[in-house]
């Protein structure tokens, strides 16, 4: 048999499998597709579709001095080309977990000029963007005693105020954040601030005591343990100490502010970090909701949980959506509640 009829013959064979539905191919295995949360959204005729208005992002960085004279860091970013006298909306997210991180070379080449694809949405298509180191992190100055205090919750109206009076700004906010930057948003309509019109708090807690920290009445030593050797390591400059060493060769801490002897500056506010507390410190040796915690003496867990703030946020004018996954921990409950 010539050659010309053995590959004669293996084309016929082959058109004969595929036309008999492969039957003489060994099928293979098909893996299933991952599920996403996102399936049915992304076909839905009710997805809006809004196209970019904006090329690109610029971005600056500010210190904003609250009314005892805290500074704090702040990152803005605004469509690139937005003509004077163009007045949009913003975007606050006030942070415990460092605005922005400085990162050593070369891996600070590779990453100049790289914004968040999150940020990079919103503010393409017309939206100012306020990123906030919270009191006592980041580069911001001052201390904090514990998570969300009533100095934290007090500056998020005065960030919204410094937004407002921005020759940008259009008056309107809204508040954006995912687990503790969602609480901050959470707390930030609470203070029913008029220029606040939505927040989109993503997996949050809301009832510190129940979701997270007491689940059942337990106390989940892991998480406030994790959680607050975490912070300690943020607020030393110190993320390796989380991390482990291998993280100094790329990361060096949290991103100056921008301006005359900046690294002097970030030094002196990170001092100032010293003296913080954590969420550890406040619950150790409580046991029940209305307990007052013994290291802060008046401070009880229902003190830092928005639910505590319910009444607020029903009267505040802003819309709430509220996003979670079946995975994210207590969170569904969080959001029930």
């Amino acid at each position: 048999m010539s050659w010309r009829r053995v590959i004669l013959a293996l084309l016929v064979v082959a058109a004969v499998s595929a036309a008999c539905g492969g039957a003489a191919v060994r099928p293979k295995s098909v893996r299933p597709q991952r599920a996403r949360d996102l399936a049915w959204w992304e076909g839905s005729p009710y997805r809006p579709v809004r196209r970019p208005e904006y090329r690109g992002v610029k971005r600056t960085s500010t210190y904003l001095t609250m009314r005892d004279g805290v500074r704090l860091a702040a990152d803005l970013y605004l469509p690139r080309g937005l003509e004077p006298g163009t007045r949009i909306p913003a975007i606050v997210v006030q942070t415990r977990y460092v605005r922005r991180m400085q990162y050593r070379f070369p891996f600070s080449v590779f990453l100049r000029g790289r914004f968040h694809k999150t940020i990079r949405y919103f503010v393409r298509r017309g939206y100012a963007w306020v990123y906030v180191d919270a009191r006592g992190s980041g580069a911001s100055f001052g201390s904090r005693a514990h998570p969300y205090s009533a100095a934290e919750q007090e500056d998020g109206r005065e960030i919204v105020d410094w937004i407002v009076a921005q020759p940008w700004s259009s008056g309107k906010v809204g508040a954006w954040g995912n687990s503790y930057t969602g609480g901050t948003a959470l707390f930030l309509a609470a203070t029913g601030h008029p220029a606040v019109q939505a927040i989109m708090p993503r997996f949050a807690m809301f009832d510190m005591y129940a979701e997270a920290v007491f689940p059942g009445g337990i106390h989940l030593r892991w998480l406030t343990d994790t959680w607050s050797r975490l912070a300690r390591a943020l607020d030393r400059g110190a993320l390796d100490e989380f991390l482990g060493p291998k993280v100094k060769v790329a990361v060096r801490g949290s991103k100056p502010v921008k301006g005359k002897h900046r690294r002097k500056v970030l030094r002196a506010a990170v001092a100032e970090h010293g003296v913080n507390g954590s969420i550890r410190d406040l619950v150790e040796g409580i046991t029940f909701r209305d307990d007052a915690s013994p290291r802060l003496p008046g401070l009880t867990i229902d003190g830092i949980s928005p639910h505590a703030r319910l009444d607020d946020l029903n009267a505040s004018p802003a819309v709430a959506y509220l996003f979670t996954g079946w995975f994210d921990a207590s969170f569904v409950l969080s959001e029930i509640h």
